[in-house]
């Protein structure tokens, strides 16, 4: 039991990792600057939201339709 929650706390890490490099990438390429930690703290929790509501939405087969990040997606 305990191989099995490490590995799924080291998961989660990972994936929280590679969400902050891809939110990196994506503020890089949108030009935002953010004032200091806590700030840049809430815009990555956004973003990582809006992540999740985009595959959510793109998931669906009944869409004809697909949607991605933009310039707005670190907002609330």
């Amino acid at each position: 039991m305990r191989g099995f929650i490490a590995c799924a706390l080291f998961g989660a890490v990972i994936a929280h990792e590679n969400m902050t490099v891809e939110f990196l990438r994506w503020a890089a390429q949108h030009g935002k600057e953010y004032k200091n930690l806590q700030d840049f703290e809430l815009r990555l929790t956004q973003f990582i939201r809006t992540s999740s509501e985009i595959a959510k939405f793109n998931h669906n087969q009944d869409k004809t339709s697909t949607v991605g990040h933009n310039k707005f997606s670190d907002w609330t």
